[in-house]
C-alpha cells in the first residue's frame, strides 16, 4: 500500500515519527503537493497528503480528520512577492508555483477580494474581481524567484519560500518588494485558519478498507504527536540540516506559525475557501 506524503519540511512533524513507526505494508511516496495531486489524478494513488485545492475539487476523497497543514496568522512558508504595489497588479505578469494547488488560487481570490473593485472603489460583486484575475498574465509551471525579471510577482512555497525570504529579508533587495505571508493575509481577511494540505483517502479505497482507513487515521495523529514532543529534537536537527535556518527560527516556524489541528473553525475555514474559489471561477 503507497501512501502520497509531502517532501517539505512542514511535514517533517509527521514524516519523521510516520518512517521511524510505519506499518510493514506500507511505503512512503514523496513528493510535492503539485506531484503528488498530479498522482491521485492519474491513479497512481489512492491516500495520503495532497493540497486542500485538489481535495475541493475532487470530490472523490475522504478526509484523515485528525489532522492538517494549516495556520491562523502568518504561516512562514507560503509567500506572495510583488515588485509592485498590490493595488496596481492589473496587467501584471505573475508566475505561481508548480508544486501548488492551493496557493495558486488562494493568492488568486486575496487578489480579486481586496482589489477587485469598481470605477468608484466600492466592491462590485464577484464580475470585477473576476475582470481584476483575467487582466492578470498568472504563468504556471514554473517555480520562480523573487528576482526572476520575467516576473512582477511570484507564488513561492515549502522550503523555497524559507530560503526566498531569509535570502531577500538579508539583503539589501528586502525594501524592493511587497511581501505578503498568504496565511497571514488570509487570517487577517476572514479571521478563520487556512487550510493548504490535507490527508485523505479514495472514498472506493476506504469503502473498501474501513478499518485500515481508521487505523491510519490513528497512525498519522499518534505520528504527528510524537513529532512535535519525543521527536522533536530530530524535527529540528533535518529541518536546520535542509534550510540552513537557526534552531529557534524552526522551533517559532513548527508551534508558532504552523497549525496542524483540524477543528470546526478548520472546516469552516476550508469551506470558505471552497465558496470564494466557485465565486471566483476557480473550482470546476
Amino acid at each position: 500500500m503507497v501512501f502520497g506524503q509531502i517532501d517539505f519540511v512542514n511535514c517533517l512533524p509527521i514524516t519523521l515519527p510516520f518512517l521511524k513507526n510505519m506499518p510493514g505494508n506500507l511505503e512512503l511516496a514523496m513528493d510535492t503537493p503539485g506531484d503528488l495531486n498530479r498522482a491521485y489524478e492519474r491513479g497512481e494513488l489512492d491516500l495520503g497528503a495532497m493540497s486542500a485545492h485538489f481535495y475541493l475539487e475532487d470530490g472523490g476523497f475522504k478526509l484523515f480528520d485528525q489532522l492538517c497543514i494549516a495556520s491562523r496568522g502568518a504561516v512562514g512558508s507560503v509567500l506572495f512577492f510583488s515588485k509592485k504595489p498590490l493595488a496596481e497588479l492589473e496587467g501584471a505578469r505573475i508566475a505561481l508555483s508548480k508544486s501548488s494547488a492551493t496557493s495558486n488560487n488562494l493568492v488568486k481570490v486575496l487578489l480579486a477580494e481586496e482589489f477587485g473593485q469598481g470605477c468608484d472603489g466600492r466592491k462590485s460583486g464577484n464580475g470585477s474581481g473576476i475582470e481584476l484575475l483575467n487582466s492578470i498574465d498568472f504563468v504556471t509551471g514554473i517555480d520562480a524567484w523573487p528576482t526572476d525579471e520575467a516576473f512582477d510577482g511570484c507564488v513561492i512555497i515549502g522550503d523555497r519560500a524559507l530560503q526566498a525570504d531569509q535570502e531577500v529579508a538579508n539583503s539589501e533587495l528586502s525594501d524592493k518588494f511587497v511581501r505578503r505571508d498568504m496565511g497571514q493575509w488570509w487570517f487577517e481577511r476572514f479571521q478563520l485558519p487556512m487550510v493548504f494540505g490535507v490527508w485523505a483517502a479514495r472514498k472506493s479505497w476506504v469503502a473498501a478498507n474501513q478499518d485500515d482507513f481508521e487505523t491510519l487515521n490513528r497512525f498519522l495523529h499518534e505520528s504527528l504527536v510524537l513529532g512535535l514532543s519525543s521527536d522533536y529534537s530530530e524535527v529540528l536537527a533535518e529541518a536546520g540540516r535542509r534550510t540552513q535556518l537557526s534552531k529557534d527560527e524552526l522551533d517559532s516556524y513548527f508551534t508558532k506559525e504552523l497549525d496542524y489541528s483540524f477543528s470546526p473553525a478548520h472546516a469552516e475555514g476550508l469551506e470558505l475557501f471552497r465558496q470564494l474559489c466557485l465565486k471566483y471561477l476557480l473550482l470546476d
